[in-house]
């Protein structure tokens, strides 16, 4: 698949048209402003809501097994405890505790909750 056939792309750039577009026209009203009977134009802005809701497709209906995997992953690097990036970050803060950098420990455990809780893995 062409990276111009991805459909967010391919809106970005009819968005970076428009706003080129409407720049022009924006200053032919300021070119045209002391002209008599002389009406400003504008451009409606693109609506992407019909294409966004017909390409939703999501990677669960196009291939389950490929989003069951991602899934397993994600919840990996967030140090969800039965995977391995729980068991990568306990042995990190583990050997943190025995060379007695408590407060590095400590630090850790905390920004790593505080990252999980908030969504950022």
């Amino acid at each position: 698949m062409p990276i111009t056939d991805i459909p967010i792309l391919s809106m970005l750039r009819t968005r970076m048209q428009w706003h080129q577009e409407r720049q022009r026209v924006l200053a032919e009203n300021v070119a045209h402003a002391d002209s008599p009977n002389y009406h400003a134009r504008d451009l409606a802005p693109p609506n992407f809501q019909s294409p966004l809701q017909t390409a939703s497709l999501t990677l669960a209906r196009t291939d389950p097994g490929l989003a069951l995997a991602m899934a397993i992953f994600m919840f990996s690097m967030a140090g969800v405890p039965p995977l391995s990036g729980f068991f990568g970050k306990l042995y990190v803060f583990l050997s943190a505790v025995q060379s007695g950098l408590w407060t590095l420990a400590i630090v850790g455990v905390l920004t790593s909750a505080g990252r999980t809780r908030a969504g950022c893995g």
